[in-house]
Formats: structure tokens, C-alpha cells, sequence
């Protein structure tokens, strides 16, 4: 296995990375495909089992419907009654997608498609509203979307990982405190911004050169971008006034980057 998919944390990982390099329509429309085509041979599979199971339970009571069906199966080979049976449960499958639909458990509208191949992959619908209840909960939610939330980095293909990881349950109540900070200080300040790197698992962090203790692993650290054009100068001059007279209150750690991109937490007071 290649060394830069090593530890991947998700089965889907590695399918993920190769996946994000088609167009997003093309992704979606290929889960599904692939999603619908598995369901239906396992659906056909059950169904045949059922059919064989059924011929040898009705022969004692229907002889001639049992006769038609054998000399059916007879004629035809496995595959082709596979194929039959799944062709006569499209309707059931049917019914499943639009139950599925209308699920408001696996409803992630308003996320990213990129995203929402990854929520798929690994199954974690109930992961990702869990999370969007806690938001709620300490009225945080809409504050950042939770997919810039659990975005690795903005430089995930050249990093050969995959762009999203959930992070941990344990450090889901470290992230609460610094979108409290983003919500009350830093939004009034800056204006609206851009997450560039949220959660990261071990593995994306050493190959982003991040520190060994960098406060990413733990889910309280972003690293954002204005959407607003600002001046380097006057956007740096901000921050290091805000951080100067609310960091401690917040135990805010300001870190400034090259161009407009900047990084805060509320896991130590400091600054670079």
C-alpha cells in the first residue's frame, strides 16, 4: 500500500482521494450507480434465494405453478435468473431510494458534494447531526459549516489525503469555545471568513509540516482567510489588537501566515 495511504482512519479513505479527482457531478452521480447496482443484485440474490426456497415449500401444495418454475430455472442459468429476480425488485428498490429521500437523517443539503461523498462512504449521517445538534445546543451552529469544520486542509490533493476526517467525540467540546470566540469577537472584527484547515488526523497533519502538538489534532485550532478583501497590513493590525485585549479572556493563540490566511484557538494564550 502506498505510504501516504498508511493509517487511513476511514475504509472510504482511500477511495476518497481517488474519487475527488473527478468532477463532482460525475462523483455523486457514480455513488449512486454504484450505490443502486449493489443494492440491486443483493436484492436480486435475496430474492432468488426466496424463490428457490419457495419452490421447494409449495410443491406438495402447487405441482404445476412448481413444474413451470423449474422448467424455467432449468432452461436458464444462474446468472440469468439473477438477473431476472433483481430486474422484478427494482420496484422495492424504488420505494427504498424515495423513503430514503425523505429521510431526515441522511438529508445533508446545503453541504458541499465533496462532502457528502465522504459522509456517504463512511456512513456517517448520524455522526455529522450529532455534531450539528451540539452546535445548536450551545448556539454556535451557522456559525462556520460543519464541513469547513471537519476539513483536513485546503491543500489536500497535493497533501494526497482525504480533504474531510471526523474528528474524534471527545474533542467535539473543544471546538464550541473557539466558535464562541469567532461568533462574539472575531466575525464583528474581520467580517465573514473562510475555514482553511479545521480537524486533522495525525497522519494529514505531518504531511502539512504541522507541529507535533498542534492544537488542529485536538479540534480547537482553525486556520482561516477573510472573504472580504483586506489589506495584509490592516487585517494583521486587527488581530494583533484583538489579541492583545480579549486573548486572554478567550486563552486566544493567534498565529498570522503569509497573505491573509491566519490560524486561532482557545487552547493557550500566545501568538506568532
Amino acid at each position: 500500500m502506498p505510504e501516504r495511504w498508511q493509517g487511513a482512519q476511514y475504509p472510504g479513505e482511500i477511495a476518497i482521494s481517488l474519487w475527488a479527482q473527478l468532477p463532482s457531478p460525475l462523483q455523486i452521480t457514480g455513488l449512486q450507480v454504484f450505490g443502486s447496482g449493489v443494492t440491486v443484485t443483493v436484492i436480486g440474490g435475496v430474492f432468488f434465494v426466496a424463490y428457490r426456497a419457495a419452490v421447494m415449500s409449495m410443491e406438495p401444495v402447487a405441482p404445476n405453478l412448481i413444474s413451470i418454475m423449474r422448467d424455467f430455472s432449468s432452461r436458464h442459468s444462474p446468472a440469468f435468473c439473477l438477473r431476472i429476480t433483481a430486474l422484478l425488485s427494482l420496484p422495492i428498490l424504488l420505494f427504498a431510494c424515495m423513503s430514503l429521500a425523505s429521510d431526515p437523517g441522511r438529508n445533508l443539503k446545503g453541504y458541499s458534494d465533496h462532502f457528502q461523498a465522504f459522509v456517504l462512504l463512511n456512513d456517517l449521517y448520524t455522526e455529522v447531526h450529532q455534531f450539528e445538534q451540539l452546535l445548536y445546543q450551545h448556539r454556535v451552529a451557522g456559525v462556520l459549516p460543519v464541513d469547513q469544520l471537519w476539513l483536513q486542509g485546503s491543500e489536500w490533493r497535493s497533501r494526497q489525503h482525504s480533504a474531510y476526517a471526523m474528528p474524534p467525540r471527545e474533542h467535539w467540546p473543544a471546538m464550541i469555545k473557539t466558535l464562541q470566540f469567532v461568533k462574539q469577537e472575531l466575525l464583528p472584527l474581520v467580517g465573514p471568513v473562510e475555514v482553511q484547515s479545521g480537524f486533522r488526523t495525525a497522519s494529514y497533519n505531518l504531511a502539512a509540516g504541522g507541529a507535533s502538538r498542534s492544537k488542529h489534532l485536538s479540534f480547537s485550532a482553525l486556520d482561516l482567510r477573510p472573504q472580504r478583501q483586506y489589506p495584509r497590513a490592516l487585517l494583521h493590525q486587527r488581530l494583533k489588537r484583538l489579541w492583545k485585549l480579549r486573548g486572554k479572556q478567550w486563552d486566544l493563540g493567534l498565529g498570522l501566515y503569509s497573505g491573509v490566511r491566519f490560524h486561532v484557538d482557545t487552547s493557550g494564550y500566545r501568538s506568532w
